[in-house]
């Protein structure tokens, strides 16, 4: 050690008043490292989990009710079809035919959960 950190130390009371400081900095330090942990713990859950997670259950829904639309529309058809045993207008059938719009899947939110969760069973289910 250097000669000025010596005599700093060798009075009890200054050395007393520099580990407290000392030991003051190394508690700051350690908060302050829990504290940017938790941060980027948050940021990945609302990222990740929260927003990945709404916004794939938003895309299964709209799917769901597109296909759900199709399927009574479908029903409807072959029933007057099998009712009425003359011409379906399929021309009816295809004007109230929902499709599904792709540009309302979210592909990259998809990939970071089935990533997070290392399963592909979103990405195959996508």
């Amino acid at each position: 050690m250097t000669s000025w950190l010596c005599d700093l130390i060798s009075d009890p009371q200054t050395a007393q008043i520099f580990l407290g400081l000392l030991g003051s900095y190394g508690v700051y330090q350690l908060g302050l490292r829990a504290y940017f942990i938790k941060q980027e713990y948050e940021g990945v859950r609302l990222r990740y989990l929260d927003n990945g997670l709404d916004l794939y259950s938003a895309n299964l829904e709209y799917v769901l009710g597109i296909h759900r639309h199709n399927w009574l529309l479908l029903l409807r058809i072959l029933k007057q079809y099998r009712d009425f045993e003359s011409e379906v207008k399929i021309a009816d059938f295809f004007s109230e035919f929902m499709e599904v719009d792709q540009s309302k899947f979210n592909v990259v939110t998809n990939r970071r959960v089935s990533r997070v969760l290392g399963s592909k069973v979103f990405w195959n289910a996508f």
